[in-house]
């Protein structure tokens, strides 16, 4: 295919994707788009940091509290102030609390029930050993 076609087609398919066709160019050398990496730091300071360890003890005392309870009860105090936005930064680190120091979860492993692979057999081998009395009860009548 000649350069210029080469060309023409980069540009048309750069151009239906929204994007300059250096970065078009870029993300086929690289194979993809590439992904980002999650950041380690924090872009804020935590607004729980000075009532965590009282949290930790309510969530410690009573593993059930919700998040909701705890923020309600934080924002009755006086000596601290949170806004509506900080519930979700405080389910967060709660969840995370629980993931890492909280009580263990219940295992359950489900069980599967799948018709025609097994059978129940409570009770069956008296229920054949009188059908074959039976039988044989009815075999000796007959001759």
């Amino acid at each position: 295919m000649p350069v210029a076609v080469t060309r023409t087609v980069r540009a048309a398919a750069a151009a239906r994707a929204d994007m300059d066709e250096k970065t078009a160019r870029k993300y086929r050398d690289l194979g993809g788009i590439p992904g980002r990496q999650p950041r380690t730091y924090r872009t804020r300071k935590d607004p729980f940091e000075a009532v965590w360890p009282e949290i930790e003890k309510l969530l410690a005392a009573s593993p059930g509290l919700e998040g909701v309870t705890i923020f309600e009860t934080l924002r009755l105090r006086e000596d601290v102030s949170f806004s509506d936005g900080q519930l979700r930064t405080l389910q967060r680190r709660i969840r995370r609390w629980r993931a890492s120091r909280g009580p263990e979860k219940e295992v359950m492993f489900p069980q599967e029930h799948r018709p025609g692979e097994a059978m129940q057999t409570e009770g069956i081998e008296e229920r054949i050993d009188a059908f074959a009395v039976r039988m044989l009860d009815a075999l000796r009548k007959e001759s």
